[in-house]
């Protein structure tokens, strides 16, 4: 989770991912400079960025539940050309 720079900076993860009109929000946070903890959510707060571009109202996950497994592979695929 540590990094080369401070938090919330050096956490070496995905914070978010999409997949052609849906957004997945794994760590959410107020700001970048706020003291306040990164929030991890598990199933991912999900968003359509063209009917939601504001992102303020969530999804239901499990109306997507295939698109979530989709994603999370793409972001262990991701992850995986990484060399950390």
């Amino acid at each position: 989770q540590g990094g080369p720079l401070p938090a919330p900076y050096g956490r070496f993860d995905v914070a978010a991912a999409k997949l052609g009109r849906i957004k997945a929000w794994f760590y959410t946070k107020s700001a970048h400079y706020n003291a306040d903890v990164e929030v991890f959510h598990d199933p991912p707060l999900l968003f359509d960025v063209i009917e939601d571009p504001a992102e303020a109202f969530p999804l239901k996950p499990e109306d997507y539940r295939d698109t979530i497994k989709r994603i999370l592979e793409l972001v262990e695929e991701h992850k995986g050309t990484i060399d950390w």
